[in-house]
């Protein structure tokens, strides 16, 4: 599937002269095509528009937006859709759960780290409450996020 900026900005809310700055600075960058001068147009993926979304989500949530860039290649939008959704089909939860721990730092992210926890068979694979008394402990972290991957990439196939 292929996208243009109309259905990138109907599909993830973002506005296209945000876009066009996230592109510029590198955050964000179309998979199938980059436009190379005038007449020419970016081509988008439906993986692209998970990404857009993610990002979307980590810097509304706080996360400085070069951090953000360097998470969002590490989701691995195409495992999921390969693994759980099957799971999730045969009417098991299906879930990957993004847990993003920081510290704070001078008005950045001092530090980030990510962790994927998959929810297969019904149960949680690792105890969420025991892994970010780990992080806290040991990390001396501030803060964690928790995204439902899953569910985001549910959003964005519902509006296709």
């Amino acid at each position: 599937m292929e996208f243009q900026w109309a259905e990138v900005e109907r599909i993830t809310g973002v506005k296209r002269i945000r876009l066009h700055q996230w592109i510029e600075a590198g955050f964000i960058t179309p998979s199938l095509q980059v436009a190379k001068g005038s007449g020419s147009r970016h081509i988008w993926s439906k993986t692209d528009l998970y990404n857009i979304i993610l990002f979307k989500r980590l810097v509304e949530s706080g996360i400085h937006r070069n951090t953000a860039a360097k998470l969002i290649p590490n989701v691995g939008f195409d495992d999921i859709n390969k693994i759980y959704r099957p799971e999730k089909e045969r009417g098991g939860p299906g879930e990957v759960w993004l847990v993003i721990a920081r510290r704070w730092g001078n008005g950045q992210d001092e530090g980030v780290e990510s962790f994927a926890y998959p929810w297969i068979h019904g149960e949680l694979k690792n105890n969420l409450a025991d892994v970010l008394g780990e992080i806290n402990e040991d990390r001396g972290w501030n803060d964690a996020i928790i995204i439902n991957v899953t569910k985001l990439a549910e959003y964005v196939d519902s509006c296709i």
